[in-house]
């Protein structure tokens, strides 16, 4: 499977519109409204700050014909402390295709080399593909969880996990 984590472009509005109004997805974040095509607009042509101006980065997915399948975001991110939270969507009819394996992988990469991350925390369980698949290949190192936070409708369960070669 051909693909790559790239920076956000115009022609991704369709898809990252379908994603943040997605309502069955909010439950992940901290997101209770949606968002507008021309919010999302202005979200992408602000998405060249570096990580460490805006604190957070999102990447589109894409396929190797360079179409978006999904997003991954590093947020809360903490130079000093070497780490930073994790959020992957695949888009719905993507799914179950590897992409978001191959994706965590890429951003686990990225985030080793590229920004000296030495782990990655706030893993929030989106479903449990995530903890149960993706978080289960070889070179992740469970660390355990270490909290347990409810919240109105779910309980988001943090684990941390040691991205050391």
């Amino acid at each position: 499977m051909s693909i790559r984590l790239r920076a956000l472009e115009i022609s991704d509005i369709d898809r990252l519109y379908s994603v943040e109004n997605d309502s069955s997805l909010w439950k992940y974040s901290n997101r209770t409204h949606p968002y507008s095509k021309a919010t999302l607009m202005d979200y992408i042509a602000q998405a060249h700050q570096d990580i460490y101006q805006a604190g957070q980065l999102r990447l589109a997915i894409a396929n190797a014909q360079d179409e978006a399948v999904g997003f991954v975001d590093l947020f809360d991110f903490e130079p000093l402390h070497r780490r930073a939270g994790i959020g992957l969507v695949v888009c719905q009819e993507e799914r179950n295709k590897g992409y978001a394996t191959t994706a965590l992988q890429l951003l686990m990469t990225y985030s080793i080399e590229h920004l000296m991350l030495v782990s990655q925390q706030k893993i929030k369980k989106a479903s449990g593909f995530l903890r149960s698949v993706v978080l289960k290949k070889p070179g992740i190192k469970n660390n355990g969880i270490f909290m347990k936070r409810p919240t109105m409708m779910n309980i988001f369960i943090k684990k941390s996990y040691d991205l050391s070669p």
